[in-house]
């Protein structure tokens, strides 16, 4: 399967001799891969009078288990609102009902409720250390009545409420070095010039918010982050380069990911904007155990 149009391919690689041309688009068309761009839209309104309200569509959306980042989870009746190691409430970061989520892949779930949530001191833990976040899996909702309004609400104000809605696009590797990694010859020029292009088509397709992709310049360091930490190790660029971890190395390639969100509490400013990374092994996606996903939080480039 193509990108979208051939165009779009060709803007990317414009400028470039053909024979580099021509390979590097069929490099770009098998590595490509489909993801679901998350956009998002507010549940709340303003009235021509300035009042602030919840619209009563949006309103009646919201009351059932829909994908959204902020407000208020979606949680079986009775379960506790989850604390960190330090017993201080977590915040909720989102949740992705994967019955409103278009069909990308086989291994990705048709159904289910994947919620995440962060400590408010998350930078205070390390990677490997998962009490720094929890990751709550629900894949059969008939199961156990659900209540969106957990018994131990934390007194710190909720995040607001972002419902998101979900397209499928295509998004294209950002590696160190295109020429190195699909063996062919490129200028520094070439390299920088296809590195912009494809960033640019990525932000324009994917957006803040995604599920699964191939886009981002850092995830293979993100892979390797949580093939350590999910060993208890800690990662390093010294100890990618140690032999003596090779094999945490080598399993970072069945890593993916699942989730990528731009956490924001600037709203928008940027200054101090992080990247969440919800990773998730290959075979625990095939599985459903989604539950086993690990997050990894980078600062947000400005």
């Amino acid at each position: 399967m193509r990108l979208e149009t051939d165009s779009e391919l060709a803007m990317v690689l414009d400028g470039l001799e053909e024979s580099s041309r021509i390979a590097l688009s069929r490099s770009l068309q098998d590595t490509r891969s489909r993801c679901i761009a998350l956009r998002c839209r507010s549940s709340i309104v303003s009235s021509p009078a300035g009042h602030v309200h919840q619209s009563p569509a949006a309103a009646a959306k919201s009351t059932g288990v829909t994908s959204k980042l902020g407000g208020l989870p979606w949680l079986p009746t009775g379960t506790l609102w989850p604390v960190d190691k330090k017993g201080t409430p977590m915040a909720f970061i989102g949740q992705v009902n994967f019955a409103e989520m278009p069909n990308v892949v086989d291994s990705c779930p048709n159904k289910g409720v994947l919620l995440l949530f962060k400590s408010v001191d998350y930078r205070d833990y390390l990677p490997k250390d998962r009490a720094g976040f929890r990751i709550m899996w629900f894949e059969d909702l008939e199961s156990a009545p659900f209540d969106c309004f957990p018994p131990n609400i934390p007194s710190h104000s909720i995040l607001p409420e972002m419902l998101l809605e979900s397209r499928v696009v295509w998004s294209l590797p950002e590696p160190v070095s295109y020429g190195e990694i699909f063996g062919i010859h490129l200028s520094p020029e070439q390299e920088w010039l296809i590195a912009n292009r494809v960033r640019q088509f990525n932000e324009q397709n994917a957006g803040k918010h995604q599920l699964l992709g191939v886009n981002h310049p850092r995830l293979d360091e993100v892979k390797a982050v949580c093939a350590f930490a999910a060993n208890g190790v800690s990662y390093s660029v010294q100890r990618h380069k140690d032999s003596m971890y090779k094999h945490l190395v080598d399993a970072s390639r069945d890593w993916q990911l699942l989730w990528r969100i731009i956490d924001d509490p600037t709203g928008g400013q940027g200054k101090g904007a992080t990247e969440l990374f919800v990773m998730i092994r290959s075979q625990d996606l095939n599985d459903r155990k989604l539950q086993n996903s690990w997050m990894v939080a980078f600062p947000k480039p400005l």
